[in-house]
This record gives structure tokens, C-alpha cells and sequence, in this order.
């Protein structure tokens, strides 16, 4: 008989293993991804904000120089590894600080401070001006109650990308230990379930061929040591019951036996002659009592 049973919990075990890396590579990766990119944004809107809040507004008083305001985005530029773009209320460039390869616009086209929304971040190439996705956050530069510019900052996704693979790398290889782990799940099936599953068969098929005496080992209490023990007992039960067949097959023979051979005698004794003629007549009412 095939192990069937056997060899589909061992592709079953596989198909687990497949579906685990598939789930974590598609779903895993993209919650992650997801939770970089809320994290990413946060960031980046806070300091966007403090900025606006503390160091732009003073270059709409002429307490700040064009330079000094350049300075300050440069130097934000090498702290959160973005662009940063400072604007005017119709999206005109007053100045920017941008990563390696990468330019500004003299002008925003189509610039709408609600874009971004509730969301407080968009990704995109933001109308085209980057050759890669971005994260864009936007914050307002007020002074004296009005809103005189807004200070964007563009964060290529390719940095939450690295970020995401650098975490799932453990990820991946906690995935492979919890799935060497589950082969203990598939060792105690073979050893609690499919032996004594097997056992169970080769004495079924013992008992179809006639052979009673076989037993079952029974080394468990749990519910193939029970079915183990109700075939045990099934089998003697079968065994007892053959043993009175043939007991009773031997009395009835016995009293079969037994009139049968004195019928034999007496009519073998009336034909010889051995019972007279005269005699008969008893004889034959012996042998229709027997």
C-alpha cells in the first residue's frame, strides 16, 4: 500500500512554506513599506514645520538674508537627505537646496497648497519634476498672520526601499526558523498518527486473511491507543467465538456420532443375520427411536 496519507501531509508541509514566504514577501513587505513611508512623513512634516515656523518667517521681515536661508536649507538638506524647496503663495522659487542629481523649477506649475490634503504627504514624482518617486510634505511659512510662502521637502522612496530590505532580511530569517520549527509538527504526525495508523491497517489486513492471534501494540492512551486496544479486543473476541464454533461443530458431530453408529450396527446386524427374523420388529423400533 502507498503512503498517500503520508505524502500529502509532507506537500502540504511544503505549500505552507510557500504561502509563508509568499505572504511575508508580498504582505508583510508592503505593511512595512506602508509604516516607513506614515513614519518617513511624520518626520519629515515635522521639521518642515519647525522650520517654517522658526527659521523662513524672519526672511519675509528682512531679518534673514536669501543666503542665510540657503544655508539653513543646506544644512537640513544633509540632515533628512532630501530636497528641500522654499516658495512663494503661487508656487514661484525663492530657493532651494536638492540632492545630487536632481533640479528645481523656477515655478510650480499648476501649485496647489491643498493637494497634499489630510494625508499631511504624497508620493509621485510631484508633477513630474523627479525622475524617481518621492515622498512630498508641504508646511505653511506665515508671518504676521498671513501666509506668505510654503517650504516642501521631497524624500525619494528609494531610502525607505533600502530601510524596508535591511528589516526584512531578519524577518526573513526568523520566517526560516519558525518554519524548521514546524517540521516538529510534521515529525509528530509521523510518529503519534501515521505509524500507528499503519499498524491499525497491517492488522486489519491480519485479521481479513483469518489471522486473529495478531496483536496490536499499544504504547499510547490517546485515541489511536484506544482504537488500537478495540481492535485488540474486537480480534480475541472474534477468536473466542471461533473457538466455540468449532466446539459446538464437535458436540453436534459427537451426537450425530453416536445414533448414527448404533443405527449402522443394528441394521448391519439384521442383514447378516446376526438379529433373527423374530427379533426385528424390537430392533426396528431402537432404530426409529435413535
Amino acid at each position: 500500500m502507498k503512503s498517500i496519507l503520508h505524502l500529502k501531509f509532507i506537500a502540504l508541509y511544503v505549500i505552507f512554506g510557500f504561502l509563508c514566504i509568499f505572504a511575508t514577501a508580498t504582505l508583510t513587505t508592503q505593511l512595512v513599506t506602508n509604516r516607513l513611508e506614515e513614519d518617513t512623513s511624520r518626520t519629515l512634516y515635522r521639521e518642515a514645520s519647525m522650520i517654517a515656523s522658526d527659521y523662513l518667517p524672519s526672511y519675509f521681515s528682512d531679518d534673514s538674508s536669501l543666503q542665510a536661508v540657503q544655508s539653513q536649507l543646506a544644512a537640513m538638506r544633509l540632515y533628512l537627505d532630501s530636497s528641500l524647496w522654499f516658495v512663494n503663495r503661487d508656487g514661484s522659487l525663492i530657493t532651494a537646496s536638492n540632492l545630487e542629481g536632481t533640479s528645481s523649477p523656477e515655478a510650480i506649475e499648476d501649485f496647489n497648497p491643498a493637494e497634499i490634503g489630510g494625508n499631511q504627504y504624497i508620493t509621485g514624482t510631484y508633477h513630474g519634476y523627479f525622475n524617481e518617486d518621492v515622498i512630498t510634505v508641504m508646511a505653511p511659512v506665515t508671518q504676521g498672520f498671513q501666509t506668505k510662502g510654503y517650504l516642501l521637502i521631497h524624500s525619494p522612496l528609494s531610502g525607505i526601499d533600502s530601510k524596508c530590505s535591511e528589516i526584512m532580511v531578519p524577518v526573513y530569517i526568523s520566517l526560516g526558523v519558525i518554519y524548521l520549527l514546524s517540521f516538529i509538527f510534521l515529525l509528530g504526525f509521523h510518529f503519534f498518527v501515521y505509524r500507528p495508523l499503519r499498524q491499525i491497517s497491517a492488522a486489519a489486513r491480519q485479521y481479513a486473511t483469518g489471522n486473529l492471534e495478531y496483536e496490536i501494540p499499544v504504547h499510547t492512551h490517546d485515541e489511536m491507543g484506544y482504537l488500537s486496544a478495540s481492535l485488540n479486543y474486537m480480534a480475541v473476541q472474534l477468536k473466542d467465538m471461533d473457538d466455540y464454533q468449532k466446539k459446538i461443530v464437535a458436540n453436534v458431530s459427537h451426537d450425530f456420532r453416536s445414533p448414527l453408529t448404533s443405527i449402522k450396527g443394528y441394521v448391519e446386524a439384521m442383514t447378516d443375520g446376526t438379529i433373527p427374523p423374530e427379533l426385528h420388529e424390537k430392533y426396528l423400533h431402537i432404530i426409529l427411536f435413535e
